[in-house]
């Protein structure tokens, strides 16, 4: 046989190798690059009541957490002080800044008008009375450049006439949306809502219609600015089940302010922020158990990211005994439950510079492959609305898992992006294995463990263990 013969024939042979591993010997290689998605975007972290601001150590170990902005409150130093702004208040806004936090200055009575007060007014904020001093406060946070932004309210609940829906008491805020375009425009807006099983909030109206009445008439009034759509529902319930409404709580959110910044210009779009579980109140009304292990706090916030989320709020770090409240540190600020949550932090925060430089498009939800496995049924039906269709799921095209799973879907330009959690009770201490499946993709960037790694697929296919508490950011190509 001829030379020419042989080395044809030869050429055959590996062309006939390369189809029977599934790799067609035209198909170009692909490339991928954990760097090239490095967004640079940071994702807001804080906690509501926070440390004595003038205690330097107190406030290191309130950063050293993982958390890098600050709620100035009441609680140690007055806000106003012969009807202006307190010097001390301001000054302690500067040092806190000096140690390497964003301030935002936190609204302490809820009042509409905290800022602005002719007279002295009294109030009562969810059965705690107060009295509010007359003060004229302007431009004075202008001077000090870590002040970043306004903790407007948290879970806004006031009295309106019988014939408005309670929900219209956000009328009233209007006045601080009109404090905030005129002196402080580019500043973040913060405000933070109930859930939806504080639904005397919003009688006679779904907890869907609540939230985007606040994006029309808040949100929409705003200056271009920050700004987020905020809400708090705790999963941790029971030891041995997740709470009902907490993954439809959040979808809602989700899609509402989806909804909402498709409809405005960048300069308006909206921050999802959720509040995290990072405490425990003993009053058996609550129905909420305390945090035992990283994990329970690693499910939230991976849970947090799959909805799209880029603010944090972890409820609560001081604890006020006195209220049955006991958060990250106790009432003397020694550690509490601050190990298990930095250890969360540690493991979970560093994937959020890759998945924020993403949109989020939705949810889809796998059920656990053996019906005698799937914990969440009543929960995951009560999604089945707001969940993304298989065809908005990108090159996504099949999702197989050993339990209940959550996948946020995501897309940057061309590129997609997939979150995907192991949505069981960590406590349980069950390992999800969720097969992804693939269309026309060869790699993948997997962002678990501390770590990013860029992985082969088999036929499109990529395979994850999930522990309990885990979540995993996947960027195929």
């Amino acid at each position: 046989m001829g030379k020419r013969k042989i080395h044809a024939l030869l050429l055959s042979i590996g062309t006939l190798c390369l189809c029977a591993c599934g790799q067609k010997a035209d198909t170009p290689k692909v490339s991928i690059d954990p760097e090239e998605f490095k967004s640079g975007e940071k994702l807001i972290t804080f906690a509501d009541l926070t440390p004595n601001p003038t205690l330097e150590e107190d406030v290191d170990e309130y950063r050293d957490l993982g958390l890098n902005t600050f709620l100035m409150t009441e609680d140690y130093i007055p806000f106003a002080k012969e009807g202006k702004l307190n010097p001390a208040y301001l000054e302690a806004c500067r040092k806190v800044g000096e140690q390497g936090l964003d301030v935002w200055i936190r609204n302490y009575y809820n009042d509409e008008d905290y800022f602005q007060n002719s007279e002295t007014k009294q109030g009562s904020n969810y059965g705690t009375p107060y009295s509010l001093s007359p003060r004229d406060v302007t431009t004075e946070f202008q001077a000090v450049d870590c002040i970043k932004g306004f903790y407007m309210a948290d879970e806004p609940y006031m009295t309106t006439p019988e014939d408005k829906p309670l929900y219209a008491a956000m009328d009233r805020y209007g006045k601080l949306v009109n404090w905030k375009n005129q002196y402080y425009p580019d500043a973040f807006w913060h405000m933070n809502h109930v859930p939806s099983s504080s639904y005397d909030h919003f009688p006679g109206h779904t907890y869907e219609e609540f939230l985007q009445y606040y994006a029309d008439n808040i949100l929409t009034p705003l200056n271009a600015c920050p700004r987020d759509l905020s809400i708090d529902r705790y999963p941790l319930s029971a030891e041995d089940q997740l709470d009902q409404g907490y993954l439809s709580d959040l979808l809602v959110a989700a899609t509402v302010n989806k909804r909402y910044n498709d409809s405005v210009e960048d300069g308006k779009k909206s921050k999802l922020s959720i509040c995290l579980q990072t405490f425990m109140n003993t009053n058996p009304m609550a129905h909420l158990i305390d945090i035992t292990s990283p994990e329970e706090v690693s499910f939230q916030i991976y849970t947090a990211f799959a909805m799209g989320a880029k603010v944090l709020e972890y409820f609560c770090y001081r604890s006020l005994s006195a209220f049955d409240m006991y958060g990250i540190v106790d009432d003397d600020g020694n550690k509490r439950i601050y190990d298990m949550v930095k250890e969360a932090n540690d493991r979970s925060l560093w994937m959020s510079d890759a998945i924020l430089g993403f949109d989020w498009r939705g949810v889809s939800l796998s059920r656990a492959s053996s019906e005698s496995m799937r914990q969440n049924e009543a929960s995951f039906a009560a999604c089945e609305k707001y969940t993304i269709s298989d065809a908005d799921r990108g090159v996504l095209k099949g999702v197989n898992s050993r339990l209940d799973t959550v996948v946020g879907c995501f897309q940057k330009g061309k590129q997609d992006g997939y979150m995907v959690v192991n949505y069981t009770h960590p406590l349980l201490e069950q390992t999800d294995i969720v097969t992804l499946d693939f269309s026309g993709c060869q790699k993948a960037v997997v962002y678990q463990n501390n770590e990013a790694k860029v992985v082969d697929l088999l036929d499109g296919k990529l395979r994850l263990n999930l522990s309990q508490g885990d979540g995993a950011f996947v960027i195929p190509r």
